[in-house]
């Protein structure tokens, strides 16, 4: 073979080679479908409600997790409870005698001993009126007891008195056999009083120090929060607390503060509570 033939060959290959792209076509491309899986034969309705059904289930276990805890700290959360409402009940008058230059911590005593003063009054005023009238309490019990057998002895019942022996009787041998178990009640009364007035001090304790350092204490608190929900939350705090203290407003004082030569009326030291009998 010559030279003039391999030199051809070359430059036919070469050709070949270089218009061989413009004769390829473009690849196909194939989609396959996945297969429809279970989760998406489900109607969208029914996601819907599943999801709606375990965030509902998280916020009960969240909530009965929170009550739990209530219940089982009661001799703390009651107690703080009602240091809140208390709070919420003597906050104008804290906010009047500050008004009136006086100082915190003697604001918040006055405010704690005058509310003690008043209700021990009420309830010595309300047991020495039943201590008056407990003899002629018995004086008429006694009278009703012949009465109370005389009906019983009539229609429909026919309680005669020797079944009324017969119950009495044996309500007493009851009580006898139960000595025990009564001393067992007893004991469980007594550890409820002491449990109760436990309670009442750190009740007075916590309303004490709410009403002293009460604002000091929510911002710090508030300021521990995350700074895109602090301003939100001091502004529920602030709606709550207005939205509670004329719940816990006392109507009998209000109606005390109207009685005419009231020293204390809400003319002169300015207080909400006199509003809701107005």
């Amino acid at each position: 073979m010559s030279f003039a033939d391999l030199w051809g060959r070359a430059r036919r290959t070469r050709s070949t080679a270089l218009a061989l792209p413009d004769r390829l076509t473009e690849p196909q491309v194939v989609v396959l479908e996945a297969a429809p899986s279970a989760v998406d034969s489900v109607p969208q309705g029914v996601k819907t409600a599943a999801n709606w059904a375990w965030r509902a289930l998280l916020i009960a276990a969240a909530l009965y997790g929170i009550f739990w805890c209530l219940r089982y700290f009661s001799g703390v959360s009651v107690p703080l409870a009602v240091a809140i409402l208390l709070t919420a009940l003597l906050a104008p008058l804290v906010d009047r005698l500050l008004a009136w230059k006086l100082p915190g911590v003697l604001s918040s005593v006055i405010a704690l001993l005058g509310t003690a003063v008043l209700v021990i009054g009420v309830f010595y005023l309300v047991g020495s009126s039943v201590a008056k009238q407990a003899p002629m309490l018995v004086d008429e019990a006694m009278a009703g007891i012949p009465q109370l057998l005389t009906w019983l002895a009539g229609d429909p019942f026919r309680i005669d008195q020797a079944q009324i022996d017969g119950w009495i009787t044996q309500l007493t041998t009851w009580v006898n056999d139960s000595r025990a178990q009564i001393a067992s009640y007893a004991a469980s009364i007594g550890s409820s009083i002491g449990h109760f007035f436990a309670g009442l001090a750190i009740a007075l304790i916590a309303t004490f120090f709410f009403l002293f350092e009460g604002r000091r204490i929510w911002g710090r608190r508030s300021r521990s929060s995350p700074s895109a929900t602090r301003s939100p939350l001091r502004g529920r705090a602030r709606a709550a607390g207005a939205h509670l203290s004329p719940i816990c407003e006392p109507k009998c004082w209000s109606a005390w503060s109207m009685r005419p030569g009231w020293p204390w009326s809400r003319r002169s030291w300015g207080c909400r509570w006199c509003w809701p009998c107005s």
